[in-house]
């Protein structure tokens, strides 16, 4: 990796991981120093465990172009920030995909506050081609998440296909790779981690009347080593922005009530009595299942 490959490089501040790497005083600072230099304390763990993640499963090939389903969350923000410097180093053709679902007619991603968050990373990260996909909205009795999960997939893959583009790049983290382990153990499946890079075939399923259907994609998560707390660390330090969905989204309360919430809250007991516990938890899970 070269110097300015140790930082994300936005149009009015340079997000640095590692100081000495990145050789701030020689390089960097000259090309760079007019601009907002954030050097947050956790930046240095936070984008080791993403470079590792990313070399080590060969998620990205040089010259391709990505898509990156881009919510305006905190996993997401996160995502598009570590992998900056990785698409410049690979010259990934990179697309900021936000898809506008409207639960119950609820507009979730066409407040006020979204519109901010989407107009400072549009101008900050240049290099990117930002894109609101429009699909409108559902109505549903049941699987409120599930169907508005498979309708944004149905949304994100179709614009795939559209674009010649091979790559979804999901912001799944640690946290949802432990949760998934943990229903696999509730119904009593064989153990087995989330893949960090899946092939999606064409799918069609219906789900509350809706009628959907998936291209062939491959799904891609880079965030799988990385917890949410260490996530929220890296853009809080930063002073950078996000949106939070969950404060807009008319059944975010009934998320608690299904399975996945349950056990979300079960692993955040956890978390609390010790803050490593999802590195130690999959570091376990790993050593076993190698056994």
């Amino acid at each position: 990796m070269l110097p300015e490959h140790y930082a994300t490089i936005a149009r009015d501040f340079v997000l640095v991981y590692d100081q000495k790497k990145a050789k701030l005083r020689s390089r960097l600072e000259k090309l760079y120093k007019e601009k907002k230099f954030l050097v947050p304390s956790i930046g240095k763990k936070v984008y080791e465990k993403f470079l590792e993640f990313v070399q080590t499963y060969s998620l990205f090939e040089q010259g391709e172009k990505i898509c990156v389903a881009w919510s305006g969350g905190k996993d997401s923000t996160a995502l598009l920030l570590l992998l900056e410097p990785v698409a410049r180093l690979l010259e990934l053709e990179v697309h900021a995909a936000n898809v506008d679902v409207r639960p119950e007619g609820h507009g979730v991603w066409t407040t006020s506050a979204f519109q901010q968050v989407y107009n400072f990373y549009k101008e900050q990260l240049s290099s990117y081609s930002f894109v609101r996909l429009e699909v409108g909205e559902f109505r549903a009795k049941t699987q409120h998440c599930y169907l508005c999960s498979a309708l944004r997939r149905q949304a994100l893959t179709a614009y795939c296909k559209r674009h010649g583009i091979e790559k979804l790049v999901l912001a799944h983290t640690l946290d949802d790779a432990v949760e998934t382990v943990f229903i696999m153990a509730y119904k009593g499946k064989r153990l087995k981690l989330p893949r960090p890079r899946k092939q999606l075939e064409e799918k069609e399923i219906e789900i509350s009347g809706y009628k959907i259907s998936w291209e062939r994609i491959i799904l891609v998560k880079p965030l799988l080593g990385i917890a949410e707390v260490d996530l929220l660390g890296l853009l809080k330090e930063s002073g950078l922005p996000y949106y939070n969905d969950k404060l807009y989204c008319p059944f975010s309360s009934l998320h608690e009530r299904t399975l996945r919430g349950k056990v979300d809250k079960l692993v955040k007991r956890m978390c609390a009595i010790d803050k490593d516990y999802l590195y130690n938890f999959i570091r376990s899970l790993n050593r076993s299942l190698r056994c």
